[in-house]
């Protein structure tokens, strides 16, 4: 009886482990795309090699001329709507309020960090993420112009990072050797 019970959680847990890996697959083969607008900050860790944190754009024009009071209004966690512009490059438009979205909008979860005190609300973040890309290591140089992040929405604000983007918008490869032989494509549509 415990060797069945045992085998069942075990499947159990195979089963979902593979649904959530289905689930991203679907997100990353027909999820939108959307473009990012990045500033790269380049770390290193010795565990996990190289890998650039994004600072988007979009969390701060979240925060651009927002209020003390107006910035206290809004959720610790939620969703901000981002329009997309010809060439799937988002820009914030407001703060989700669960209407209806048209159809040049996405929603992207975001995370409202700091605190507020009764003089300044300079501290607030608006955190939203992913906001790390791995890379082979020795590959930092042809990362390093990256304009955008090529993300698919899944459609309820969450979404995943399919790659990194010059200022055209294209795709960079990851096979080029080195920065002088950049290879670049159109983005997925």
């Amino acid at each position: 009886m415990r060797n069945i019970i045992v085998v069942v959680v075990l499947m159990a847990i195979i089963a979902w482990v593979n649904l959530t890996i289905y689930q991203k697959d679907i997100v990353l083969s027909q999820g939108r795309v959307v473009l990012l607008e990045i500033k790269p900050i380049d770390p290193r860790s010795l565990l996990q090699g190289d890998y650039m944190i994004f600072d988007y754009e979009i969390a701060k024009q979240a925060l651009a001329g927002v209020t003390r009071n107006d910035l206290a209004k809004v959720d610790s966690k939620g969703a901000m709507v981002v329009r997309l512009d010809a060439n799937n490059i988002a820009s914030f438009d407001r703060f989700s309020s669960g209407g209806k979205l048209k159809g040049d909008e996405v929603l992207i979860t975001y995370q409202k960090i700091g605190a507020c005190n009764q003089l300044t609300c300079d501290d607030w973040k608006i955190s939203v993420t992913p906001n790390t890309f791995f890379f082979q290591e020795g590959r930092d140089k042809i990362y390093a112009n990256a304009k955008y992040v090529i993300a698919r929405s899944d459609g309820k604000g969450g979404f995943m990072i399919e790659g990194l983007a010059d200022e055209l918008g294209h795709k960079i490869d990851p096979q080029a050797m080195d920065s002088s032989e950049i290879k670049i494509r159109n983005p997925v549509q």
